[in-house]
């Protein structure tokens, strides 16, 4: 998934990114 890249351009998403980034993690692997 491009989560990761989009929460990085996005400050907003961002954010939300911070509040779950076991998840990001997790989909990275």
């Amino acid at each position: 998934m491009v989560l990761p890249i989009i929460a990085y351009g996005n400050p907003v998403l961002r954010k939300v990114g911070t509040e779950i980034p076991p998840i990001i993690l997790n989909s990275k692997h």
